[in-house]
């Protein structure tokens, strides 16, 4: 049975947005692009994903936060990115296979598209060498002709925020740890009593029940939405 994130008072695009809110506040970072898709009251009929990303679409059709550390886009580096592709109408991102990703699948449709080369599909993919198919959410990185599957887009979520979305969380390297070090270092310490940290988000903008929602959702790693002083 598939793993769920718990329900933590907010729908998980109320989360998101008071995250990417709270976060790009922050004075010490640069963020490039936020911004929030207006609800899309046909998604449940249009895309044919799962229960849940069709409801994450009601309430936002496309989500896209980019975030730089400043030293890093001075060197031409990307930072962050979480990009969830829009849809509209019958016109949905549904792929064929043609062959060119690290999994065979009978068709896709693209959620989070962070660059040219790596993104993320909800697949309808083959079981091994059958014909059979399962209905599973992959990250795809064709530079290095790797994907890795989430048990659900809540956990996909939780992952991400939980590492501010780094440079291909998704998969975690070097790089990625080189990111989140950096941010971590500026960032409030994860050590922080609760109400410390609910105190500080709030004055960042969230509201006692996002401050609240948020550390629940994702614990000491809340310290990563604000800075450390």
């Amino acid at each position: 049975m598939a793993k769920k994130a718990s329900n933590k008072g907010l729908s998980l695009a109320a989360r998101l947005d008071a995250w990417a809110r709270v976060f790009s506040a922050r004075k010490d970072i640069s963020v490039r692009s936020l911004e929030r898709g207006k609800p899309w009251k046909g998604a449940a009929q249009a895309i044919h994903a799962s229960k849940e990303i069709d409801q994450f679409y009601t309430e936002n059709n496309g989500f896209e936060l980019v975030w730089d550390l400043p030293e890093r886009a001075s060197a031409g580096l990307s930072t962050g990115a979480l990009v969830i592709k829009r849809g509209s109408g019958t016109q949905v991102l549904w792929y064929e296979d043609n062959g060119r990703r690290s999994f065979s699948y009978k068709i896709a449709i693209l959620i989070d598209e962070p660059s040219n080369e790596a993104n993320t599909l909800f697949a309808h993919r083959y079981i091994g060498d059958t014909r059979k198919v399962e209905k599973v959410l992959v990250f795809d990185d064709a530079s290095s002709n790797e994907s890795r599957t989430f048990d659900s887009f809540e956990l996909y979520l939780t992952e991400g925020a939980k590492r501010a979305f780094a440079w291909y969380w998704q998969q975690p390297s070097a790089t990625t740890e080189e990111i989140l070090g950096a941010l971590r270092a500026i960032s409030a310490d994860p050590a922080t009593p609760r109400d410390a940290l609910e105190a500080r988000i709030v004055a960042a903008g969230a509201s006692a029940d996002e401050a609240k929602a948020l550390y629940d959702w994702l614990g000491p790693d809340a310290s990563l939405l604000v800075s450390k002083s």
